[in-house]
């Protein structure tokens, strides 16, 4: 109840906090609302173009809200089901960290992973990089309960039966595929889980995951997706490669080393500390609960090292290995902590030392405008960082973990929450993109077509999400031409560049809006325009090409050419 309730305060807060989706974040719930409105659950589109950049799974949870909720159309209907995962992850780690270290390692493990950075980032956002942690954290749970479930005492022969934790572990491997691509984070739990089964020396434990039916099923459930697709679109298998082998990769070796010190934030210390704690069970104990804990956190750190393409998401299916590391530290820490003599005057030092002044700087900031936002936030942050801190100190005080944790707690909530509602919109207020689709909504009579022009940036996908449901994305401007467009006037939303192609190819044109500060905007080029296109009398039309899925990407051109 109490990770539950924490899974819900901060990553369910996320979906209402105000927070427009970001550029990336809009993909999957416009390709899964696409999905929803076609009926076709199998391969995620975008317009009449394939987008296979990721498999289905994530977007069938997206789905299945739609359906309960009567649509996708509405910003806390996408990140909900990105909120239950987090969620679920809680209680999954809890009960990992519970079952190996006790009861209070796991919900000190629980807690700091809820606020770790990276993971409280992903479980508040509509992306399919927290499911693959919810699958991973799975698998991690069902391994712990199939090495650890009782043995009849008959060798567990290569093609018998097994135990319901081990089917649960295939299975869930097999089905993590579905969740960013082939083997992403599969890869990273069998890398993990065979070091440790090997480095045990444990006949019986090696025997019972050398086997076949459970191989199967996970190699099934991992290629059934990529099959079909491959079947409808042959040229997903040349995206594969270019996701797996191209060009890409400036980062050095030890990349991930770095970005995993801010990932795990703020919690770094302490869990550099429980890898320390833990260091002689982990290196000299056979099937020891720390080695398994090592081998989480430190085998796919090497795995995902060796690839020239690195970013810091990969690291999330490692986060919550590292936060039983941090609870352990936590709990060190602890001890430590009641083993102190208790001091007379340690809250007001740390008031006057700590919460004051952090008090009259948020307040100072608050004042003079420096911190963005109402003021007043800014000034109830400041009371509530003295509340934490005296929360703290008590705890400490009177030997109460329970009070500390809790006022750490409530501190992060508080944060976390000003941090979405003001400093989540903050880009929003620097460009006026989203106003600029509002405005095109009551320019474009509902009768007359509206065209997105797709676009490398994918802002693309979040100017459809927020437009009407009829509005079309196409590849680029050339298809346009297309013979399956008969309306003689339309709107198109694309580049300010774009308006010599339109007057030199397809017809007369109108400027109805212009969003004066575009996101990234280089040049005045770049600005997003709507267009209200006449066309040409005597337009030759043409078949529009059929599209790969590297060219829906934009990894290859393809344009309607006389």
């Amino acid at each position: 109840m109490i990770l539950t309730l924490a899974g819900v305060l901060l990553f369910g807060y996320c979906a209402f906090s105000g927070k427009p989706l970001t550029m990336h974040e809009a993909r999957l719930p416009q390709t899964a609302r696409e999905m929803l409105q076609t009926g076709e659950w199998l391969l995620p589109h975008s317009g009449d173009r394939p987008w296979l950049e990721r498999p289905p799974l994530p977007h069938w949870t997206l789905i299945v809200i739609g359906h309960l909720t009567g649509g996708l159309d509405e910003v806390w209907k996408t990140r909900l089901p990105a909120a239950m995962a987090g969620t679920a992850t809680l209680l999954l780690i809890g009960w990992i960290g519970a079952r190996l270290l006790g009861r209070d390692v796991g919900m000190l493990a629980a807690i700091s992973l809820a606020t770790m950075y990276e993971f409280y980032f992903y479980a508040g956002q509509s992306e399919d990089d927290i499911f693959l942690a919810l699958l991973t954290t799975a698998c991690f749970a069902l391994f712990v309960a199939g090495t650890a479930s009782a043995n009849s005492g008959k060798p567990e022969r290569f093609v018998g039966n097994r135990s319901w934790p081990v089917w649960g572990f295939f299975v869930v491997l097999g089905i993590s595929s579905l969740a960013k691509g082939p083997l992403v984070g599969a890869s990273q739990v069998l890398a993990a889980t065979a070091a440790f089964t090997l480095l045990s020396r444990d006949r019986i434990l090696i025997r019972r995951y050398l086997w076949l039916w459970g191989w199967l099923a996970m190699l099934a459930l991992t290629i059934a997706w990529g099959l079909y697709a491959w079947w409808v679109y042959p040229s997903v298998w040349d995206n594969w490669k270019y996701d797996y082998t191209g060009p890409f990769g400036k980062q050095p070796a030890w990349y991930y080393l770095a970005a995993l010190m801010w990932t795990i934030a703020p919690w770094t210390p302490l869990a550099l500390a429980g890898l320390w704690i833990t260091r002689d069970r982990a290196v000299h104990r056979g099937t020891s609960p720390q080695r398994f804990i090592w081998c989480w956190t430190l085998i796919p750190l090497v795995l995902i090292s060796i690839p020239a393409r690195k970013h810091h998401h990969y690291l999330l299916p490692s986060l919550p290995g590292w936060s039983l590391l941090a609870g352990i530290g936590l709990a060190r820490l602890g001890e430590w902590l009641k083993s102190r003599p208790k001091t007379r005057h340690g809250l007001a030092w740390n008031l006057a030392v700590v919460g004051l002044p952090v008090m009259v700087f948020l307040t100072f900031g608050a004042v003079t405008g420096k911190i963005p936002g109402p003021a007043v936030y800014p000034i109830m942050l400041g009371v509530v960082f003295v509340a934490c801190i005296a929360g703290v100190t008590l705890g400490i005080e009177y030997r109460r973990g329970a009070w500390a944790m809790g006022a750490v707690f409530v501190g992060f909530c508080c944060f976390a929450a000003w941090g979405q509602s003001v400093l989540g919109t903050r880009d929003e207020r620097r460009s006026t993109d989203l106003e600029f689709i509002t405005q095109v909504g009551r320019i474009v009579p509902t009768d007359e077509p509206l065209f997105i022009v797709a676009d490398d940036t994918l802002d693309f996908f979040r100017f459809q999400f927020y437009s009407r449901p009829s509005a079309r994305v196409l590849q680029n401007m050339t298809f346009l031409l297309d013979e399956k467009i008969t309306a003689p006037r339309v709107h198109v939303i694309a580049r300010a560049d774009d308006a010599p192609y339109i007057a030199d190819a397809l017809g007369n044109f109108t400027v109805e809006a212009t969003s004066p500060r575009t996101r990234a905007a280089k040049k005045p080029g770049d600005i997003w325009t709507l267009y209200r296109i006449d066309f040409k009398p005597d337009l030759h039309r043409y078949p529009a090409p059929g599209i790969s899925v590297l060219q829906a990407m934009g990894r290859e051109d393809v344009r309607i050419r006389n």
